[in-house]
């Protein structure tokens, strides 16, 4: 089992990770946004992972870009 301190490291850095495309994209720091972009971070959802990268990649923001 993760530990309180390892949970909250994991988290965090999830979080971080979530509010470089927001700030990049100039998304609202909102609920919503920020749930998407935090499920994006951690890659447990490939299907919308995908389609993320896929309309980054059609708009020309390549993640990296």
């Amino acid at each position: 089992m993760t530990g309180r301190a390892e949970e909250y490291e994991r988290t965090t850095g999830f979080a971080e990770l979530a509010l470089g495309p927001m700030k990049a994209l100039r998304h609202a720091n909102n609920p919503r946004n920020y749930e998407i972009w935090y499920t994006y971070a951690t890659g447990y959802h490939p299907a919308l992972n995908a389609q993320i990268n896929a309309t980054l990649k059609a708009k020309g923001m390549e993640k990296g870009s």
